[in-house]
């Protein structure tokens, strides 16, 4: 399904449109694209398939987390559609619990809009860590 909407997804770049970026960027050298290459491979193994990682299984939980969960969601998101995530996000139970959707984003939004993905970050946990604050200085 990605690789058959990709082209009609106005943000999607395919990985053939990133190399042909990278490598005519007029700031980038041979050296960076060699160091970005080996920097994706290496966190991948290091930690995205790390054996932790892999062998997590979410649904063992019961959907009950013991602490906060923010979703970030690319409205756009074509590898986790949104309203599949919502579906998701909605059965979980949480102590806060906050889904956040970015109309015009993807899949990759902290690649593509670190400034869009701060920012809704910054919106969202900042008021559940100064309350979290306020409580505990609350009791004291």
């Amino acid at each position: 399904m990605v690789h058959a909407a990709g082209p009609y997804l106005p943000h999607a770049l395919s990985y053939g449109d990133n190399a042909r970026a990278v490598l005519t960027a007029p700031h980038w050298s041979l050296v960076d694209v060699m160091a970005l290459q080996r920097g994706m491979t290496g966190m991948q193994q290091t930690i995205l398939w790390t054996r932790e990682v892999r062998d997590v299984d979410i649904g063992a939980s019961g959907g009950v987390f013991a602490m906060p969960v923010i979703v970030i969601q690319g409205k756009e998101d074509m590898t986790t559609p949104t309203e599949l995530a919502r579906v998701w996000f909605d059965r979980i139970r949480a102590p806060t619990k906050v889904f956040v959707v970015l109309p015009g984003q993807g899949h990759e939004l902290l690649s593509f809009d670190n400034a869009a993905f701060t920012r809704a970050l910054d919106t969202t946990l900042r008021p559940m860590l100064n309350r979290r604050r306020d409580q505990s200085g609350a009791r004291s």
